[in-house]
Order: C-alpha cells, then sequence, then structure tokens
C-alpha cells in the first residue's frame, strides 16, 4: 500500500470520531508536524469551536482573542499540511491548504483589527474549505 492509501486510511478512520491533539501545540511546534492526523486534530480542536459562531455580527474581546489564536493555529497547520503532506495527494488537496491558508492569515488580520465581518467570513470560507476538501480526499 502507498503512502497516499495509508494516509487516506488514516483520515478516514479518524473521521467516524477525532481525538484530541497528543498536546497543545504552539503555532511554531505545529508547522512542524508532518503526520496529517496530528494536523487534523489541531484543525478540529482549534477551528470547530469558532465554526459555532460564525453566523455571528459581533464578537466580544475574549471572542476576537480566541478566533485571532484559530486564524494563527489555522496558519500553522495549513502551511504544515502545504509544505510536509500535500504531496502524497493530487493538487486539489493543496489548493485546499492554500485557501486555508489565505483565509486563517484574513482571520488573524480580522481578530487584531476587531472586525467582526472579516473575521465572520474568514471563518465561514475556513469552514467551507475544510468542508470542500473532507468531501473530495477523506
Amino acid at each position: 500500500m502507498n503512502r497516499a492509501s495509508l494516509v487516506l486510511v488514516a483520515s478516514l478512520v479518524l473521521a467516524a470520531c477525532v481525538p484530541a491533539p497528543k498536546k497543545a501545540y504552539t503555532p511554531a511546534e505545529a508547522q512542524g508536524l508532518t503526520e496529517l492526523s496530528e494536523l487534523m486534530r489541531i484543525n478540529a480542536h482549534t477551528m470547530d469551536p469558532m465554526f459555532s459562531i460564525e453566523g455571528n455580527t459581533a464578537f466580544s474581546d475574549a471572542e476576537f482573542g480566541r478566533l485571532g489564536e484559530a486564524g494563527r493555529m489555522a496558519e500553522a497547520t495549513s502551511a504544515s499540511v502545504k509544505a510536509n503532506v500535500a504531496g502524497a495527494f493530487p493538487a486539489g488537496f493543496a489548493a485546499y491548504a492554500d485557501t486555508m491558508n489565505a483565509e486563517a492569515k484574513k482571520l488573524s488580520a480580522a481578530a487584531t483589527a476587531k472586525d467582526a465581518a472579516g473575521a465572520g467570513a474568514a471563518v465561514r470560507a475556513i469552514h467551507a474549505a475544510c468542508k470542500g476538501c473532507h468531501g473530495e480526499f477523506r
């Protein structure tokens, strides 16, 4: 079985129930990871809670803080996926990582600027990229 098949099988197994990441990573640590399953665990742990507030039109300072942290982590994980994992998949997989990275940068910037509309748009775009990638590659 080739590497891409192994990664795909591992991703399918994780789809049923995504456990928590092995530890609380910093963005710098996450950017150096090479294991797709751990990167997806981090993304699920970080971004899934943000998806529940993506329709909000205003955010508290605490929510902006969490959105900024989520954006920085999504930047790191998507960069790691692109650099360390995407080569085992068709080109479309890397395109999703690129989209997530670009939107994560927008999320970080919007959270810092306390731009609710920009943060909401970035979270919606990240959510769409996650759904699209999972629909195609999971």
